[in-house]
């Protein structure tokens, strides 16, 4: 369920709708636009404007924490075949978060972390 699910219409619909009011107030936590596919590169995608995880570790003090939990993202796409394609997170001092899925592609994940001293 979990590795289709992200790919159905019902899915998409609520992606969307959400992104829509997240413009309004944060949902959640998250602004973000829902980004149409583009054929034979991606099925759909969001870009995370403003993200509740990375806020959540800096209201506790953990901000140098958070860049190390974008990583998560990329067992879950190998597991489930979400195929997601990132280039930067807010949280590894992107601009935003660029989330790009194709059913069954291949993981490729940029990762910006900071160097520890």
């Amino acid at each position: 369920m979990a590795a289709n699910g992200l790919f159905i219409w019902p899915m998409k619909a609520l992606s969307r709708w959400i992104a829509k009011r997240s413009h309004e107030a944060p949902v959640g936590g998250w602004v973000f636009d829902f980004v149409e596919g583009e054929p034979g590169t991606f099925e759909y995608g969001v870009d995370y404007k403003r993200c509740a995880i990375r806020e959540l570790a800096i209201a506790n003090g953990a901000a140098e924490f958070a860049p190390y939990i974008c990583l998560a993202d990329v067992p879950g796409s190998e597991v489930f075949g979400w195929g997601l394609t990132r280039t930067e997170t807010i949280a590894q001092g992107g601009s935003r978060c660029d989330f790009r899925f194709q059913r069954g592609a291949e993981t490729r994940v940029r990762v910006k972390l900071p160097i520890a001293r």
